[in-house]
């Protein structure tokens, strides 16, 4: 099982999860401005764990790289592939690549500012989604593509990706979300906020959903792949939980990172979770056989 990160330093590195060496190192990733690298936001996705990784940077003025390649083919950078737009700091990816989405803002009168949504395809084509009256914090495809959630301030919206159309609002969002999960049947959507509360929705109806009931805060949610009721959750104490949302119970606690835990990311069968801090340490677990599908 392979793992890829990216820190700070905005180095990319791959592992191998059986020994926890690195296979490989890509070079630092240069952000294209003049603000310090430290106010950059960098992030990765690996649609369906395919040989395409897409690195975004973020802050200012951003992009969205690809790279392209196995493990004894690195590496191999290409600059851009979807680039973003200036002022864009976050981007996420549909599952099968098809699709990214991005954030970005509009300054109005005064220090008010409304998020903006950029949606575009693999054929170029785009459109600008509008309705957030102040910054959009995260972004989430659905596990089938069609969907795409996103939230800020007060507000988390629903938008059908074919057309680019809002579907409607999400009641009940906290005032500082800072991440979005889907289900991986698609069928709730979790929002966690900076200070550790956790809202859930149905999506077919918009309904209020139970949610995780814990001592928190907490920073961020993974669900196990194919399991939509087994969650990981990563805590600002350092601890990481599993849990069990079908019961309500909570399966095991990890001690160790001597930070909050910001990322947490499964592997494709279920049975590893990676965990990274805010100081720079990645973390992996054997989850317990049988909590799985």
């Amino acid at each position: 099982t392979l793992l890829i990160s990216i820190g700070a330093d905005r180095t990319i590195h791959l592992w191998d999860t059986a020994d926890g060496t690195a296979l490989s190192t890509l070079a630092p990733v240069e952000p294209a401005s003049s603000q310090p690298a430290s106010s950059f936001y960098y992030d990765l996705a690996w649609p369906g764990g395919g040989e395409r990784l897409y690195v975004t940077v973020g802050g200012g003025r951003g992009y969205a790289a690809l790279w392209d390649g196995d493990r004894d083919n690195l590496p191999r950078v290409i600059w851009p592939l979807y680039p973003t737009r200036p002022g864009d700091d976050r981007a996420v990816y549909s599952l099968d690549g098809q699709f990214q989405a991005s954030s970005s803002f509009r300054m109005n009168i005064g220090t008010n500012v409304d998020g903006l949504i950029h949606l575009e395809d693999g054929e170029g084509q785009s459109a600008t989604l509008e309705g957030h009256n102040s910054y959009v914090t995260d972004l989430a495809f659905s596990p089938d593509g069609a969907l795409l959630a996103s939230t800020g301030n007060e507000q988390t919206f629903l938008w059908e990706v074919d057309r680019a159309q809002l579907i409607g609002e999400l009641p009940g969002t906290m005032e500082h979300p800072a991440a979005l999960r889907f289900s991986p049947d698609g069928e709730r959507l979790y929002v966690v906020g900076y200070y550790g509360e956790v809202r859930a929705w149905a999506v077919e109806t918009g309904d209020p959903a139970p949610a995780m009931v814990d001592e928190g805060p907490l920073h961020a949610l993974e669900f196990a792949p194919g399991d939509p009721d087994l969650l990981a959750a990563g805590y600002a104490d350092g601890t990481v939980r599993l849990w069990d949302m079908a019961a309500g119970t909570r399966l095991v606690t990890w001690t160790g990172h001597e930070a909050p835990v910001r990322l947490l990311a499964f592997s494709d069968d279920g049975r590893l979770l990676a965990s990274a801090d805010e100081g720079g340490t990645i973390r992996l677990w054997g989850v317990p056989a049988g909590s799985g599908p």
